[in-house]
């Protein structure tokens, strides 16, 4: 019956009677095809056009704003979501799920509640909504609260590797790397095409020295997911430990370009300015660090590192002190010898 329908139509704009729904159509089937081939500049002006023929077709809206998510304009495709939910259907689910996964890589945390109150409503034994609020629960540093959300993730949807994964993130940042390890372990098992487990693996193992095996898993990971800016920010840090600092730099240089907002990587730049006594440079990433993420392992040391190579002893004791109050030991004789 649809093949019917399409030859008539197309019967219907040889004869030069084609319909604004007709161009419409015809228009939303290109930008289809050039989304496909991956050339989303051309998808874009086709959705274009047919939003323009006909502005109540809510999927031209939506897969405008995969093409733009796809293209990494984050923020123009969150605009195009929320316009096509606003202003043409407000329980448009596609739309508002796919709203939501453009908040999560642009950090947008704060403004998630709509999306997740609508999808929780259509999809409540969905893992997917668990997983959203995990995350937004580990940006707010509240990790028991996001093991619980990961956890119900689990419950639902047991095949999943990725709440295994998260999970194993939360033990590393507590140093229960063993843990950490069988979480990684099962998630392995499930599915061991997902690129984090390799990530995660090396980061326990560049904690415990293991850097030769650290290098193998993260570059691992980057086989799976080339580019990846938390990932060749994490191989970074590798390089550091290993004292291959060129490497280093441009790995995490490049993260950087790719994610402005990754604390980490600017927390591993400052280290890397410490170590080529650029200490001014070491402090201006830091700070960035602490904006962005204040909660980083081993950050505040050696923010006070650099503090009180410039002179700053004040201010170098306050930042030993939340690394103690965090309870990491490598400011501990700093903040004793110094500070008191």
């Amino acid at each position: 019956m649809r093949k019917n329908i399409y030859l008539v139509c197309i019967l219907i704009f040889l004869m030069g009677c084609e319909s604004e729904q007709d161009k419409a159509d015809r228009f939303f089937i290109k930008g289809n095809i050039a989304l496909a081939e991956g050339s989303n500049d051309e998808a874009i002006k086709m959705y274009d056009e047919a939003i323009a023929k006909n502005p109540e077709l809510k999927e031209a809206y939506n897969n405008k704003g995969v093409a733009l998510y796809r293209d990494g304009k984050l923020e123009e495709a969150i605009e195009v979501y929320s316009d096509v939910l606003l202003n043409v259907d407000a329980n448009y689910i596609d739309a508002s799920r796919n709203r939501l996964e453009a908040m999560l890589d642009a950090n947008l945390f704060d403004k998630m509640g709509p999306d997740l109150i609508i999808l929780d409503k259509f999809y409540p034994d969905s893992a997917f909504v668990d997983m959203t609020r995990g995350l937004i629960a580990v940006h707010r540093q509240s990790f028991g609260l996001a093991r619980k959300f990961f956890e119900r993730a689990i419950s639902k949807e047991p095949d999943n590797a990725d709440p295994l994964v998260n999970i194993a993130n939360i033990l590393y940042l507590d140093s229960k790397f063993e843990w950490s390890n069988e979480m990684l372990d099962s998630a392995e098992k499930i599915d061991p095409s997902v690129h984090s487990i390799y990530n995660t693996r090396s980061m326990i193992l560049t904690a415990e020295g293991e850097l030769e095996e650290a290098l193998k898993q993260v570059n691992k990971a980057l086989g799976i997911d080339e580019g990846n800016p938390y990932y060749l920010n994490n191989r970074g840090f590798t390089y550091i430990k290993m004292g291959e600092l060129e490497k280093a730099k441009t790995d995490i240089n490049v993260s950087i370009q790719k994610d402005f907002k990754n604390g980490w990587a600017y927390r591993n730049r400052g280290i890397l300015f410490n170590l080529e006594n650029d200490h001014e440079s070491a402090v201006r990433n830091f700070e960035l660090a602490v904006k962005y993420n204040p909660g980083i392992k081993e950050l505040h040391a050696n923010y006070g590192d650099a503090l009180f190579e410039i002179g700053r002893k004040e201010d170098a004791c306050s930042q030993w002190s939340i690394s103690i109050d965090m309870f990491e030991n490598n400011a501990r004789e700093s903040f004793q010898k110094y500070c008191k």
